[in-house]
Formats: structure tokens, sequence, C-alpha cells
């Protein structure tokens, strides 16, 4: 199973976002509520993890990392980001 650049492209995608804007706006989810950007994106990154093994598991293929890989990395990044904005 390949993923490689859907991890990329959503790191990508926040880039332009500013440290403050991360945490001040808000986005619904239908069970959770209300969660803020930085929130929404380390859901996202673990959800998305999460169906990728599930799919993996049932197609009896073992992951294959790489998609963990990625989304540690964002996550990393995003995690970096929030630290700084502690500093703040």
């Amino acid at each position: 199973m390949q993923c490689e650049g859907t991890v990329l492209s959503l790191e990508n995608a926040i880039e332009p976002w500013r440290e403050e804007d991360l945490c001040r706006y808000r986005l619904p989810h239908p069970v959770l509520g209300l969660l803020t950007v930085r929130e929404m994106l380390m859901f996202t990154l673990f959800h998305f993890d999460h169906h990728r093994e599930n799919v993996a598991r049932r197609l009896g293929v073992p992951p294959d990392g790489s998609c963990r890989k990625d989304s540690d990395q964002c996550a990393e990044v995003i995690s970096k980001r929030n630290a700084n904005l502690l500093r703040i």
C-alpha cells in the first residue's frame, strides 16, 4: 500500500498558516464537537493511520509503515509548531 504523498500534501497545506490561527479557528467534528485546526490536523493524521491499518489487515497485507512514517513526521512538524506557539 502506498500513500507517501498524502500526508506530505497535508503538511504542505498547513505551511502558510500562522501559528496563532491554528489555535484560533475551529472546525466542527460530528462527534467531538468543535476542534481547533491544530486538533483537527492531529486527529486526521491518527485517524488516517487507523483506517490504513484496518484496510491492510482486511486485505491480509502487512502494513508497510510508509504512511506511519509520513504521518509521524507531519505530527512532529505540528508538535514543533505547537511548542513554538507556547513560547509566544
